[in-house]
């Protein structure tokens, strides 16, 4: 809304300092409605100058005493401004006052916060209707008073005036606040007797009044039963399950969501950032860029987040370059990301310089990621003179800054230093100590081998039930190998949370430092007995431009897997070292290419580099063992890729027949499909066939049972994918689009595409059961916003994941799915890991 200006002609004869000079009054005087009107553009503008004026205006054309419609909206006028000292003087000089005279100044003071003056007000009240009640409701509920607010609201039921929509709102944002189910769930059952489910707004607050109370089954029935939803209803249910970690149900949801907004995409960034799935967060961070949805302050915030949990220096770099090419001025919660950004992915230096650049000092906030960046590099008197810095700026520290500096000292090695500020703490900043700064003060005395004053620490604590300075213990005790003590720990902390894992690994490890191997076999046992899982954390991580995955114990992931060692005597001919009689089609994982006919497409360094995905021709393609090819046409029967064409196909079906004239027992699955935007070549069926008839194997779901031998000597399965003209039908020389089907994930995040193929696999029928065949792409896609477009350098980034794809497969139990695996620039190691896990198949090993 544009600022609002009150017509000169009206106003400018009586501004202050102004006299009339003919004393007299003006000749303009305006009405009620007029002056309603002003007053009202006044008040929602905030802009107490000019509704001065319009006041003033009031009283110099004899309007001393206005009547109660100009009254009310000069009243709302000053509280909306935040002057409840001359709204009052109008209210009190009101000759005649209705029922919304005295709401308006309940509303005033309790927008305020001032629900002091609000109850003498409404105590003074000869008459009370709905909105009375709920202003007193809604303005408890919002100043945090819970109890009186509950009490109003009893009262006011018991009343027995009736209610409306807005009645419940008080009440509801107590029990979202308090995250108190039982409460949420008395106002759906008063809301749907009274009959005001209908109200979008209210059911949209419960079913976010639901999702923060961890109970999805209900918000999910609610929001399915409501015949309406606006965005706050799709996203407060998004962001539920987000929250409480099902993103695949949030992704689903936020998929079909008919319109989106930026909070609705913020929602599924934070909850991917919240789950630690780094690589997703960024994959929908991208998606908004491209669809152009400007980013708000919390956005950058989870992205940041998620680049600090993977410790992508890169990412993070491209998030606040956008940032500051969008002259995006971050607030201080994205400046702390920054700052913790920088720290984790190990600069130090990018994060004092953000926190130099900073320009508000006086928030505590703002401190806390600079101290936490400087205890996380071991950097402990640098940590305590930003600490004394920080004081003398006149920023307060709370107990979170406490936490930070405690275990600076501890990492540093700085204990007198370090008690000195737990004193501190409460003498100085009257800040109590809580169980987090306990557990810090035991891993600061233990660290330093001061076991003794450990123990008398130990006896004076209030909070000797916390798993936190167990931990603590535990890990110091682990240190300095104190193997006596580290064990009461360890069986306090399985008596507290007899599920985690942490105190049987610390225990373990202390008896394997220890040479105690026994006990060591013996607390794997104990976890097997309890049904104890351990968790391997991994992460991704980038050398040279590729991205790797790194476990928790700081090792490669193995690319290790049964037939990993096998290698073909000869590429050109794989298939006949196996026999064709031993060789069953579903037992064959086949390598192929993605885009096969583009070695030559486009204009050589013009827009070859952006499009070009094979380097070698079809012939050599299948010679290096490549055994799927997957070719796009237009109209003309040309190659193409988009808008951009090349040869003939009789080309590449010259290169196919070249090949099976040269080799005996080789099958080849040839997909060829009418590129998207372009009409299917005439007749393009019955040329297929005549140009391959002797070679083609008959649509027939009989085939994936069989051996090679029992198909030769047809040894082609020609996929074709028309866009309109009629699919090849049972029995035909051709096979329809559904024998050959994938997931095509648009990424250039290597590890998105490397999990969602595993994803999706594992959705899939084992072969042995499966009429079809399923691919997966080893492939990804450069992006818009990418400053790498040319395809090579992109793809590059996952092309030795097959080795890694293989072994996860393994190691998550869906080996028996893998069939077809594609991807660019083919060559001898790709083809090596796909021909190996077909000869363990035959072998019967896997």
């Amino acid at each position: 809304m544009p600022p609002f200006s009150v017509p000169n002609h009206v106003l400018s004869q009586f501004r202050p300092g102004q006299r009339n000079p003919t004393n007299k009054c003006p000749r303009l005087r305006l009405d009620s409605q007029t002056l309603a009107f002003l007053l009202g553009q006044c008040a929602k503008t905030r802009s107490l100058k000019k509704g001065k004026w319009v006041h003033l205006h009031l009283k110099l054309t004899g309007m001393k005493h206005p009547n109660i419609l100009v009254s009310n909206h000069l009243m709302h006028m000053y509280f909306e401004c935040g002057d409840h000292v001359d709204a009052r003087k109008v209210f009190d000089r009101m000759p005649v006052r209705n029922l919304y005279s005295w709401n308006n100044a309940l509303s005033g003071y309790t927008k305020l916060g001032m629900l002091d003056a609000a109850r003498r007000l409404f105590d003074k009240m000869a008459e009370r209707d709905v909105v009375s009640w709920n202003t007193m409701v809604i303005g408890y509920a919002q100043v945090g008073d819970y109890a009186e607010a509950l009490r109003f609201y009893r009262e006011f039921r018991e009343a027995s005036i009736g209610c409306n929509a807005f009645s419940f709102a008080g009440v509801l944002t107590i029990g979202i606040k308090l995250k108190d189910l039982a409460l949420i769930r008395q106002v759906h059952c008063q809301a749907l007797v009274a009959g005001f489910l209908h109200n979008l707004v209210l059911s949209s607050s419960i079913v976010d009044g639901y999702a923060k109370c961890a109970e999805m089954h209900n918000a999910r029935r609610l929001f399915d039963e409501m015949r309406t939803r606006d965005i706050a209803a799709w996203t407060a249910l998004i962001s539920g399950y987000a929250k409480w970690g099902d993103m695949k149900s949030a992704r689903d949801l936020f998929d079909v969501m008919p319109a989106k907004n930026p909070v609705s995409w913020t929602a599924l960034v934070s909850g991917y950032a919240r789950n630690n799935l780094g690589p997703a967060a960024f994959d929908v961070f991208r998606k908004m860029m491209f669809f152009r949805i400007r980013p708000d302050q919390f956005t950058f915030s989870c992205c940041l987040c998620a680049c600090a949990s993977l410790a992508s220096l890169k990412h993070g770099k491209q998030i606040h370059a956008y940032m500051i090419r969008a002259h995006v001025r971050p607030n201080t919660i994205v400046v702390s990301s920054l700052i913790d950004m920088y720290s984790k992915c190990g600069s130090l230096k990018l994060s004092q310089q953000v926190f130099l650049l900073m320009g508000n000092k006086l928030d505590v906030m703002s401190w806390n990621p600079m101290l936490a960046a400087l205890a996380q590099h071991g950097y402990g008197e640098e940590a305590i003179k930003v600490f004394d810095d920080m004081v003398l700026y006149g920023a307060k520290p709370n107990r979170v800054t406490f936490i930070i500096i405690l275990t600076a000292c501890s990492h540093s090695g700085l204990v007198d230093q370090g008690l000195a500020f737990f004193k501190r703490m409460s003498d100085d900043h009257g800040i109590p100590p809580d169980e987090e700064h306990f557990a810090c003060l035991i891993d600061l005395l233990g660290r330093s081998g001061c076991f003794d004053e450990v123990m008398k620490q130990l006896e004076k604590m209030p909070c000797k039930n916390s798993d936190r300075i167990w931990k603590a213990l535990v890990g110091v005790c682990q240190i300095h190998g104190n193997i006596k003590l580290g064990k009461q720990a360890a069986e306090r902390l399985i008596e507290l949370e007899p599920q985690s894992s942490a105190p049987y690994l610390l225990l373990s490890s202390m008896y394997a430092a220890s040479g105690k191997w026994e006990s060591v076999e013996g607390m794997r046992h104990l976890m097997d007995q309890r049904c104890v899982a351990k968790e391997q954390a991994s992460s991704w991580v980038e050398t040279n431009n590729n991205d790797h995955a790194l476990s928790a114990c700081g090792e490669w992931r193995s690319n290790v897997y049964i037939g990993c060692d096998y290698h073909p005597s000869d590429r050109k001919n794989w298939m006949a070292g196996f026999g064709p009689e031993r060789l069953t089609i579903n037992k064959i994982v086949w390598p192929g290419t993605h885009d096969s006919a583009t070695n030559k497409i486009g204009i050589p360094l013009v827009s070859r580099p952006f499009a070009q995905c094979q380097s070698l021709s079809i012939y050599h393609q299948l010679v290096k063992g490549s055994r799927v090819l997957d070719i796009r046409v237009q109209e003309d029967r040309r190659v193409c890729h988009g808008i951009l064409k090349t040869y003939s196909v009789d080309k590449v079906i010259d290169d196919v027949k070249k090949f099976l004239s040269e080799t005996q027992s080789e099958i080849i699955i040839l997909e060829i499909r009418t590129e998207f935007g372009h009409d299917d070549p005439p007749e393009f069926d019955k040329y297929l066939v005549e140009k391959l008839g002797d070679y083609l194997i008959h649509q027939d779901d009989h085939v994936f049972g069989k051996t090679v031998a029992e198909l030769l000597p047809k040894r082609v399965i020609c996929i074709w994918k028309p866009r309109k003209s009629p699919a090849p039908k049972a029995g035909d020389p051709l096979w329809s689009a559904g024998y050959l089907r994938d997931n095509w994930i648009d990424t250039d995040l290597p590890s998105t595409k490397f999990e969602s193929n595993l994803k999706h696999l594992g959705e899939q029928h084992p072969v042995s059961s499966r009429k079809y065949f399923y691919r997966v792409e080893n492939t990804v896609t450069p992006q818009p916003d990418n400053p790498v477009v040319c395809v090579k350098p992109v793809t590059k980034r996952i092309h030795g994941y097959v080795r890694l794809f293989i072994a996860q497969c393994f190691a998550r139990g869906i080996a028996d799915r893998l069939q077809v695996l594609s991807t660019d620039f083919i060559d001898d190691d790709f083809v090596d890991a796909c021909v190996g896990l077909t000869h363990a198949r035959i072998e019967g090993k896997a």
